[in-house]
């Protein structure tokens, strides 16, 4: 509308010049109001007409009815939220590695009752194990015989050691093929510490298969 004043002033001046008699053809004011129609397009005015407006999509009514129950949410919080829930025989496998860490650490002391000790309790615990188990289809797995026999060779380990310490006064070393002699005793416990790290391998590898 920059022009707007000068078809004003120009509209101003005929009718001057036509009141003192002027003759001739009025001019076409129709020329100022197209470029100032153009002009006012080119800026960035809106043309309605022209302009092609597209509807707003439709929702459907089956869409808008469908709502998720208090449970669902809760249940989609729970699974995002905790992770999936293991076994109780996956559970138990990780118990039962804790347990064999323990006699693990048994087999490297020097001191006869600190093994024992370690021995009697740890039994307690590889004992439940097999007596959960026992009827399932856990105990046709390699886990289970294996830690049928940690239980009996510690146990056998244990009873030499502690019988070699208690009666060395009154028998040799020499005695029984030299079973009581310190060297017997540690090539024992050396074998049940490589039973322990069988056993540990075979339960680490059942605990990926969860």
């Amino acid at each position: 509308m920059r022009n707007f004043p000068k078809a004003v002033i120009f509209l101003f001046i005929c009718f001057i010049f036509q009141g003192a008699g002027y003759v001739g053809t009025p001019p076409n004011l129709n020329d100022y109001f197209q470029a100032e129609r153009q002009e006012s397009q080119s800026e960035g005015f809106l043309d309605i007409q022209k302009e092609k407006l597209t509807p707003p999509p439709k929702l459907d009514p089956k869409l808008l009815q469908k709502q998720l129950a208090p449970s669902d949410y809760s249940n989609l919080q729970l699974q995002v939220l905790r992770p999936a829930k293991k076994p109780a025989y996956y559970n138990d496998l990780l118990d039962l590695k804790t347990t064999v860490e323990s006699l693990q650490e048994a087999t490297k002391t020097s001191e006869v009752q600190n093994f024992c000790a370690c021995v009697n309790i740890q039994k307690f615990y590889l004992e439940g194990f097999l007596d959960k188990y026992k009827n399932s289809p856990q105990a046709k797995q390699d886990i289970y015989p294996a830690v049928k026999d940690v239980v009996v060779y510690s146990q056998a380990v244990a009873n030499q050691w502690y019988t070699a310490v208690d009666n060395i006064q009154y028998v040799s070393y020499n005695s029984y093929n030299g079973a009581y002699q310190p060297a017997a005793i540690r090539a024992k416990v050396n074998v049940l510490d490589k039973k322990l790290s069988n056993l540990k391998k075979m339960i680490e590898s059942a605990e990926l298969s969860f």
